[in-house]
């Protein structure tokens, strides 16, 4: 693009299908670039809204978009208690794991990673495609800290867990840990 972009994914058709409660995702900036974004999401039969813009007002110019298909694999479980794991992100992705609770349950989900500024999404659904969301937190204890943490009372079901770096800047390992709060 042209200018500093910003891209943000809806449910829906019709402009007035760009509302909070339809958005799927949402970028601006892509590793360091202010003027590329990406959003990458599985997504369900349907039919969806881009929206492309400036992230500052009064920026105008080109840009080029691109939507393809990426070959998606099962979501990897993670169990409650003594549900740590290490893994690395790669830059610009996301990464997502699978929690299923056979009750209601008090839980903690932890993110800490010495790499990236983490930021965790929780998510209600079996599959990236079909959630509805649930919580986010980016800074564990407010400020600019790298972990981020979710605490809450779940309804017993399953939900998907999503691993990200902040903005989707950075890359590295990171340690995910599920327990009872």
């Amino acid at each position: 693009a042209e200018f500093d972009a910003s891209l943000r994914l809806f449910r829906g058709a019709a402009r007035g299908d760009a509302t909070p409660a339809n958005r799927l995702g949402q970028s601006s900036g892509l590793d360091g670039d202010p003027k590329a974004a990406r959003i990458e999401r599985e997504l369900a039969s349907g039919t969806y809204l881009i929206e492309v813009a400036s992230y500052q007002d009064g920026q105008t110019g080109s840009f080029s978009l691109k939507v393809g298909r990426k070959q998606v694999e099962a979501l990897p479980p993670i169990a409650l208690t003594g549900g740590a794991k290490t893994e690395t992100l790669p830059a610009g992705e996301r990464a997502y794991s699978l929690l299923k609770l056979s009750d209601d349950s008090d839980v903690m989900i932890n993110l800490a990673s010495g790499a990236f500024a983490a930021s965790l999404g929780l998510y209600r659904g079996t599959s990236v495609a079909d959630t509805v969301f649930v919580d986010r937190n980016d800074d564990q204890f407010g400020g600019f800290v790298k972990d981020s943490r979710i605490v809450r009372t779940l309804r017993a079901g399953t939900y998907v867990i999503e691993v990200s770096a902040f903005g989707d800047k950075g890359a590295g390992s990171y340690v995910l840990e599920v327990s009872n709060s």
